[in-house]
Protein backbone atom coordinates (compact mmCIF):
# COMPACT_ATOMS: atom_id res chain seq x y z
CA UNK A 1 0.00 0.00 0.00
CA UNK A 2 0.85 3.48 -0.98
CA UNK A 3 0.25 5.09 2.23
CA UNK A 4 2.81 5.73 4.21
CA UNK A 5 3.23 5.32 8.39
CA UNK A 6 3.06 9.20 8.51
CA UNK A 7 -0.19 9.32 6.87
CA UNK A 8 -1.75 6.69 8.39
CA UNK A 9 -0.81 8.09 11.52
CA UNK A 10 -2.39 11.53 10.73
CA UNK A 11 -5.83 9.35 9.23
CA UNK A 12 -5.81 7.71 13.02
CA UNK A 13 -5.91 10.90 14.61
CA UNK A 14 -8.45 12.59 12.79
CA UNK A 15 -10.73 9.81 13.09
CA UNK A 16 -10.14 9.61 16.67
CA UNK A 17 -10.39 13.34 17.08
CA UNK A 18 -13.94 12.99 15.13
CA UNK A 19 -14.94 10.11 17.67
CA UNK A 20 -14.44 12.20 20.36
CA UNK A 21 -16.34 14.90 18.99
CA UNK A 22 -19.52 12.97 17.86
CA UNK A 23 -19.32 10.91 21.63
CA UNK A 24 -19.34 14.39 23.09
CA UNK A 25 -22.64 15.31 21.03
CA UNK A 26 -24.67 12.32 21.46
CA UNK A 27 -27.13 12.07 24.18
CA UNK A 28 -26.89 8.23 24.96
CA UNK A 29 -30.47 7.93 26.41
CA UNK A 30 -31.30 9.42 22.80
CA UNK A 31 -28.98 8.55 20.56
CA UNK A 32 -29.26 10.45 17.08
CA UNK A 33 -29.26 7.22 14.35
CA UNK A 34 -26.91 9.52 11.73
CA UNK A 35 -24.20 10.32 15.05
CA UNK A 36 -24.32 6.63 16.15
CA UNK A 37 -23.99 5.23 12.03
CA UNK A 38 -20.69 7.82 11.96
CA UNK A 39 -19.27 6.29 15.07
CA UNK A 40 -19.70 2.93 13.99
CA UNK A 41 -17.65 4.06 10.13
CA UNK A 42 -15.20 5.47 12.64
CA UNK A 43 -14.81 2.73 14.80
CA UNK A 44 -14.81 -0.02 11.98
CA UNK A 45 -12.01 2.19 10.07
CA UNK A 46 -9.77 2.50 13.16
CA UNK A 47 -10.18 -1.38 13.19
CA UNK A 48 -9.51 -1.18 9.64
CA UNK A 49 -5.72 0.91 10.23
CA UNK A 50 -4.98 -1.98 12.88
CA UNK A 51 -5.51 -4.89 10.89
CA UNK A 52 -3.60 -3.33 7.82
CA UNK A 53 -6.81 -3.31 5.82
CA UNK A 54 -7.37 0.65 5.86
CA UNK A 55 -7.24 2.07 2.29
CA UNK A 56 -8.14 -0.75 0.66
CA UNK A 57 -11.42 -0.70 -1.03
CA UNK A 58 -14.14 -3.26 0.07
CA UNK A 59 -15.48 -4.10 -3.24
CA UNK A 60 -12.63 -4.45 -5.59
CA UNK A 61 -9.63 -4.39 -3.08
CA UNK A 62 -8.04 -1.36 -4.86
CA UNK A 63 -6.34 1.20 -3.20
CA UNK A 64 -8.52 4.35 -2.33
CA UNK A 65 -6.92 7.09 -3.23
CA UNK A 66 -5.24 9.68 -0.75
CA UNK A 67 -7.46 12.63 -1.59
CA UNK A 68 -10.88 10.02 -1.30
CA UNK A 69 -9.44 9.44 2.68
CA UNK A 70 -8.58 13.31 3.00
CA UNK A 71 -11.99 13.75 2.34
CA UNK A 72 -13.83 11.22 3.67
CA UNK A 73 -10.92 9.03 5.94
CA UNK A 74 -14.32 6.20 6.80
CA UNK A 75 -14.20 5.73 2.72
CA UNK A 76 -15.14 2.02 2.31
CA UNK A 77 -14.73 2.27 -1.83
CA UNK A 78 -12.15 3.57 -4.15
CA UNK A 79 -13.18 6.45 -6.60
CA UNK A 80 -14.10 4.03 -9.24
CA UNK A 81 -16.60 2.25 -6.75
CA UNK A 82 -17.43 4.91 -5.05
CA UNK A 83 -19.18 7.25 -7.62
CA UNK A 84 -22.60 6.37 -6.53
CA UNK A 85 -21.39 6.84 -2.54
CA UNK A 86 -23.74 8.96 -0.29
CA UNK A 87 -21.67 11.85 1.32
CA UNK A 88 -22.02 12.06 4.67
CA UNK A 89 -24.54 13.73 6.47
CA UNK A 90 -25.11 17.36 6.68
CA UNK A 91 -26.31 17.62 10.16
CA UNK A 92 -22.61 16.14 11.08
CA UNK A 93 -20.69 17.97 9.15
CA UNK A 94 -22.79 21.07 10.82
CA UNK A 95 -21.50 19.39 14.60
CA UNK A 96 -17.75 18.35 13.26
CA UNK A 97 -17.35 22.17 11.77
CA UNK A 98 -18.38 23.57 14.60
CA UNK A 99 -16.80 21.48 17.25
CA UNK A 100 -13.19 21.79 15.33
CA UNK A 101 -14.08 25.62 15.13
CA UNK A 102 -13.98 25.49 19.15
CA UNK A 103 -10.78 23.49 19.65
CA UNK A 104 -9.08 26.09 16.67
CA UNK A 105 -10.18 28.69 19.52
CA UNK A 106 -9.11 27.15 22.39
CA UNK A 107 -5.58 26.85 20.43
CA UNK A 108 -5.45 30.51 19.61
CA UNK A 109 -5.58 31.08 23.16
CA UNK A 110 -3.35 28.15 24.44
CA UNK A 111 -0.59 29.95 21.88
CA UNK A 112 -1.95 33.40 23.41
CA UNK A 113 -0.90 32.25 26.88
CA UNK A 114 2.01 30.55 26.02
CA UNK A 115 3.43 33.91 24.95
CA UNK A 116 3.41 35.50 27.96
Amino acid sequence: MSIDRDLFLKFEEKLEKELEILQQNMDPDNPIPEIKLRINRINSALARIVDGTYGLCKKCGEEISIERLENNPVALLCDLCGTHERPADPMIQKILKEALAELEDDSDIDDDLDED
